[in-house]
């Protein structure tokens, strides 16, 4: 295999109508600085705080900006809450209308592979959910991926965290696939560890925590960022600091190798 660089940002729950308007400018500073760099830009949910027309339009006018290829999957801010017809019937509807030629639930390239889980449950949006379907799909896709590319799972739900038998279940037949990376967001809260810590076992899990908006948890606004450099990774959770001007910097480093596989 021959050698290969790769620089991946994370983000999630933008909440464009509940913004921090410095962060975003922070973050858009950051892009472009970087976007020399980067290959790829993943986004797991949650880019509207209310699923309205203003902020899928803001919202893809921030990401129209970016240089490089974006990967986006909803999040359950990104269905209507309120109009239950559309909720139960249509959920996706007004995301596909606005964030149009963004939509894929698969990309791949040279170096990489990636499958969108759309992991709403639209009968109870705070919950997520995956079927039988979608491991269908996964395995479809995956199937004919060559064994060097990088295999990424994103959606916004934290699935792999779920005590359900029936998700347990199916998120065991995802692992079987052996993806390197399982990413999504939700819980405002960033973290990466192996799927095996003890065991260094991939895939490597990782949350973003809220990267713009105001509804921060424990943490401030921060996103992920992957270098691959062949089979090494280093991953760095960046945090924005507050300030005029500060932007956002690596707290915390996570290291591992695709070799564990």
């Amino acid at each position: 295999m021959s050698s290969r660089t790769l620089n991946i940002i994370h983000f999630s729950d933008l909440h464009f109508g509940r913004i921090q308007n410095q962060v975003l400018v922070d973050l858009e500073k950051y892009l472009e600085e970087n976007q020399d760099h980067l290959n790829l830009v993943i986004l797991t949910g949650d880019l509207t705080q209310r699923a309205k027309k203003d902020q899928f339009i803001a919202a893809k006018d921030f990401l129209n900006k970016i240089k490089v290829p974006v990967f986006v999957v909803p999040g359950n801010h990104d269905v209507p809450l309120y109009n239950l017809f559309l909720r139960f019937f249509s959920p996706y509807s007004k995301f596909r209308k606005y964030m149009g030629n963004l939509i894929s639930n698969y990309y791949e390239d040279e170096h990489i592979a990636v499958f969108g889980l759309w992991t709403v449950n639209p009968f109870k949006v705070e919950a997520g959910r995956i079927s039988q379907r979608d491991i269908l799909a996964v395995t479809e896709k995956f199937k004919s991926v060559p064994s060097h590319k990088i295999k990424i799972l994103a959606g916004h739900h934290p699935i792999a965290t779920y005590e359900d038998p029936k998700i347990k279940k199916l998120f065991e037949k995802l692992i079987e696939l052996k993806p390197d990376f399982l990413m999504w967001g939700h819980d405002h809260q960033s973290s990466i560890q192996h799927f095996d810590e003890t065991k260094k076992m991939l895939p490597i899990m990782m949350a973003s925590g809220t990267t713009v908006s105001s509804r921060v948890r424990a943490e401030a606004n921060s996103f992920n960022f992957i270098s691959i450099v062949d089979c090494d990774v280093v991953i760095k959770t960046m945090v924005h600091v507050n300030g005029d001007g500060q932007g956002f910097f690596a707290e915390k480093e996570f290291r591992s190798s695709l070799r564990a596989h």
